[in-house]
């Protein structure tokens, strides 16, 4: 991705790559144009980049869209969205209000390597409630 070229634009916003990746394989954030954060624009933002992000971030199986509690240019709106695959970032990314958790595919333990497919039809245990104590 380059940065300079953006990943997503319209006349309202833009896609982007992060300058800094942080270690992680892609981290992208959409901006607003006009510099405002009223309710549609906001709204439209977290859609956009949940839609690109779905794109980017296809080599993982969730990715989350952060606000920007450390951000380095805080008078411009915009929102982050991260992969959860390491990173350098990974206690800010812990400390930070995760806005949305987007999956982009199931996982299941016989998706990874050397994973072994359950057998039966995948249904849990029901669990029984336990009160408190007394």
């Amino acid at each position: 991705m380059n940065a300079e070229k953006g990943v997503y634009e319209d006349d309202s916003v833009k896609v982007l790559p992060t300058k800094n990746l942080k270690g992680h394989k892609a981290r992208i954030m959409v901006v607003s144009k006009d510099h405002q954060m009223t309710g549609w624009i906001e709204t439209y933002m977290l859609k956009i980049l949940e839609d690109v992000g779905m794109k980017v971030f296809d080599y993982t199986y969730k990715f989350v869209i952060v606000a920007t509690d450390y951000a380095s240019v805080p008078d411009h709106p915009h929102f982050i969205a991260s992969d959860l695959e390491g990173g350098e970032d990974h206690r800010q990314l812990l400390g930070t209000r995760w806005l949305k958790v987007v999956d982009v595919k199931p996982w299941t333990a016989w998706n990874k390597p050397g994973g072994v497919k359950p057998q039966g039809n995948g249904n849990l245990p029901k669990t029984r409630r336990v009160p408190p104590p007394a």
